[in-house]
């Protein structure tokens, strides 16, 4: 009969000729700690040796019992394989015959683990780590099977992988959602070996509703352009439509932002989308992508802002269920816009910043000298290219600042023979 036990005690023997017969049940992939009571009755020092039957039990060696001492063998056992196997231990003292335990030993199948739910915003993806211990002295070359694959990216390379004996090695796995809430977001990811069938994860995650992306920067000289292309993945298992909007030459419907990205919807021409032959409903099936290229062509010296939104609408023009609604904050029912569970429309928010750049003057350069451990002051007169005194000057300080560029620092002699620092000084904007 097996014992759940991990530990397992005897009264202490005395050192003559005998057997014990122990039996122990464990988990593979776990250790189980022997602990076995010797005693020495005699009153004189005596040395064993220890013999261990197999390489899955480590202990010591050598050891030694001091006159009328009582103490424990601890040895560990870390298969490798499930299933029912006799081992021993041998002890072999220097005045006495050996004496040994037979261990019956019963290793049954890792239990399944269950990985932390994560969540995640429709469109991302979020990384979790499985642990993957080897406490044996085998190596494992693991292979892996997943039953969802969409949801659940295994970061492995290759078709093994391998973990030495004692190790411990950690295997990342993404999770894309591909709905809001939990439907279909769960999986069950299985290694196995030549040492063993079986050893399951379990994982399961939440779609939320998409949070505005970070902020893009662009940058360009005044009445030049500079583009950037902003890449929009239909995340789900379905066909959609999708509307594309910039919010400087359009509002969205059914959209509520906190009031902080008001200044992201003021009209502006220095915006506008390039090679979009239509931007309005737009089909992409699942997995595709769509390249959106923005230009930026600033004609005045002020930061320009803008939005990049894209609503997404099921190709039937049904809702989008969320199977947690009741689970969302106050906050978060308020912006998806909704008091029920299912939505018309999930957002993409692309925020996009626009820092026009003054060109170089093509007078030459302001060039001051000074003295070394000296100073001198003199008045450079600075052209402020933009709109700033015109039919519209800009009167908010803020979205602006003139620093002064030091580009080169050389050292010339002078005509009194006297080192000094020359610096060319141009005016830029930002």
């Amino acid at each position: 009969m097996d014992v759940s036990k991990r530990n397992c005690y005897t009264n202490a023997p005395e050192l003559h000729p005998h057997f014990h017969l122990l039996r122990f049940g464990q988990v593979q992939k776990e250790s189980i700690c022997i602990e076995i009571p010797l005693s020495n009755p005699k009153k004189r020092i005596i040395h064993l040796d220890v013999q261990l039957s197999n390489a899955a039990l480590n202990g010591l060696k050598k050891l030694q019992l001091y006159p009328l001492e009582c103490t424990k063998y601890v040895a560990r056992y870390s298969p490798a394989t499930p299933g029912c196997r006799d081992e021993s231990i041998v002890f072999q003292p220097n005045v006495a015959l050996e004496f040994w335990y037979l261990l019956r030993l019963t290793t049954e199948l890792p239990r399944p683990t269950t990985i932390p739910e994560v969540q995640c915003d429709l469109g991302k993806c979020m990384a979790q780590m499985i642990s993957l211990v080897n406490p044996t002295h085998e190596t494992l070359e693991l292979q892996a099977t997943n039953s969802n694959p969409e949801n659940f990216v295994l970061d492995v390379h290759g078709s093994v992988l391998t973990i030495p004996p004692h190790s411990t090695k950690e295997v990342s796995v993404h999770f894309c959602p591909s709905a809001l809430g939990r439907t279909g977001h769960q999986a069950s990811i299985i290694f196995h070996c030549a040492q063993f069938t079986e050893w399951r994860f379990f994982l399961s995650g939440i779609g939320l509703f998409p949070q505005p992306i970070d902020i893009k920067r662009m940058t360009a000289y005044l009445s030049l352009q500079s583009s950037v292309v902003v890449t929009f993945q239909n995340p789900t298992k379905e066909d959609v439509l999708i509307d594309i909007i910039l919010t400087s030459r359009e509002k969205p419907r059914h959209l509520i932002l906190d009031h902080h990205w008001d200044k992201f919807f003021r009209q502006t021409s220095a915006f506008s989308f390039s090679g979009l032959s239509h931007t309005k409903g737009i089909t992409l099936p699942p997995k595709e992508n769509i390249d959106i290229p923005v230009l930026f062509m600033p004609n005045t010296m002020k930061l320009h802002r803008t939005m990049v939104i894209v609503q997404m609408m099921r190709a039937n023009r049904e809702s989008w269920p969320i199977d947690n609604f009741e689970e969302l904050d106050t906050e978060m029912k308020r912006t998806m816009g909704t008091a029920s569970g299912e939505i018309p429309e999930i957002h993409w928010i692309y925020p996009i910043l626009g820092l026009p750049q003054a060109l170089y003057p093509k007078c030459p350069p302001v060039v001051i000298k000074c003295q070394s451990r000296k100073r001198v002051e003199e008045e450079v007169e600075v052209t402020l290219t933009g709109d700033f005194f015109g039919e519209n000057p800009i009167l908010d300080s803020t979205d602006f600042v003139v620093i002064p560029k030091r580009n080169s620092c050389k050292f010339d002699e002078d005509v009194d023979g006297k080192k000094t620092t020359v610096m060319d000084i141009k005016n830029g904007n930002k």
